[in-house]
């Protein structure tokens, strides 16, 4: 799957929403005491702003992402859900990571015309089989100022939907051996044994 334009979502971020504040009150400041300095700086860095959300969105677009084989795990045990990012162009993507309400991934640079793999570290409590469902990529790449979103719910080659397998926890001790209820060693013995 290919991320496109028609596929991303933007706004702002918490750091975003305070930077159009200041400027604000900037530019307020200017128009008050007709200031030009203060209108420079505020135009410029509304300019700068505005490149870094077309930066941001530029940052994702035209990924491709391909969900690879997941290992199955015990329950109890965390279940790492790996995709393959894929770079086609010549620019390379920074600080890329995936994200979903029950999971915790890290992000990673993408280099020019290479791939890397995404993983995303899901705490597995019950035994069966267990699909991600929607999940999101994300950057906040170059200023922090903007946010840059998709959402995803990936299938396999058989359209089955990307997750994993999750086998019953294996029992922390074995049971303990019958004993003895008779006197003769070499009875239980042969007992334990059979």
């Amino acid at each position: 799957m290919q991320l496109n334009a028609r596929r991303l979502y933007i706004l702002p971020t918490r750091a975003g929403l305070v930077f159009a504040l200041l400027l604000l009150g900037l530019l307020v400041g200017a128009i008050n005491y007709g200031l030009s300095l203060a209108y420079l700086f505020t135009f410029w860095f509304a300019g700068l702003a505005v490149i870094g959300m077309l930066h941001t969105q530029r940052n994702l677009s035209g990924i491709q992402l391909s969900a690879q084989p997941t290992q199955p795990v015990f329950a109890g045990e965390s279940a790492r859900l790996r995709l393959l990012a894929e770079n086609p162009s010549g620019l390379p993507r920074y600080r890329i990571g995936l994200t979903h309400p029950q999971a915790e991934g890290d992000a990673a640079d993408l280099p020019a015309t290479s791939h890397t793999e995404l993983i995303l570290r899901m705490p597995q409590a019950r035994r069966g089989w267990h699909a991600l469902g929607r999940f999101g990529i994300q950057s906040r790449y170059p200023l922090g100022l903007f946010r840059c979103w998709c959402v995803l719910e990936l299938m396999d080659a058989n359209a089955t939907p990307f997750g994993v397998l999750v086998y019953p926890r294996p029992a922390a001790e074995a049971l303990p051996l019958p004993s003895s209820t008779d006197g003769n060693q070499e009875t239980g013995a042969r007992r334990r044994e059979g």
